[in-house]
């Protein structure tokens, strides 16, 4: 499986790949993690005579034991949608990169033209705000206070993109992360850590411990 980070040692941050991970931990299936930066998926996967065989190479993608290649680019499609996690994630996972990786992922032939300008536009508090609303709906949404999405027993494919978008959320900025997830989201998380902690451990023992919160602009 190959997953998405910035320089080596750093926290590993991208949706779509947690949501893989986790799929591939709740069915059994054994995997090993390769972690590529932008600039490695850009030069050495896009393009249809690399392995992948696609123009635009996503993350998340696995290599399979015979050899050959699948990539999900659906799952991609989904990610970052809640109000207020892009704006969090986005400018603080910039200090784990490489400059020359910087400069694509804020880049408008990645984004759009001038969505950089307007993400950083964006008060971090109104952020945070924003983002601790959509945790309020999703508490609405657990099967039971003390259970996952759809089932009081066992987590689905719904638990495992709500874990994955938040991976944004933990690689940057856990104090942030504490203020949106109080309540029955907190005690979700803590189930699906425990749940799933022989597989997740791993990548959350590299995420920040404390980030200070500061008000005003991004």
């Amino acid at each position: 499986m190959y997953d998405l980070t910035g320089d080596p040692g750093t926290p590993v941050f991208s949706p779509a790949a947690t949501r893989l991970r986790l799929s591939m931990l709740a069915k059994g299936v054994p995997f090993i993690v390769k972690e590529i930066t932008f600039m490695e998926l850009r030069r050495e996967w896009r393009g249809i005579d690399k392995p992948l065989g696609v123009e635009e190479a996503t993350i998340p993608f696995i290599q399979c034991p015979d050899g050959t290649h699948l990539m999900d680019s659906l799952v991609i499609t989904q990610s970052m949608k809640w109000p207020g996690l892009w704006e969090i994630f986005a400018p603080r996972i910039l200090k784990h990169l490489s400059k020359e990786d910087q400069v694509w992922f804020v880049s408008d032939e990645r984004l759009g033209e001038g969505d950089w300008a307007k993400t950083m536009s964006v008060d971090y508090d109104c952020a945070v705000a924003a983002l601790r609303a959509q945790m309020l709906v999703l508490e609405t949404k657990l099967a039971a206070p003390d259970g996952y999405f759809f089932s009081a027993t066992q987590p689905n494919f719904k638990d495992f993109h709500v874990m994955s978008m938040l991976r944004g959320l933990f690689s940057t900025d856990p104090v942030a992360a504490k203020i949106v997830l109080e309540g029955n989201m907190g005690a979700w998380v803590d189930r699906m850590r425990e749940r799933y902690k022989d597989g997740i451990a791993e990548i959350e023992a590299r995420d920040p411990v404390a980030l200070p919160v500061t008000s005003g602009s991004i």
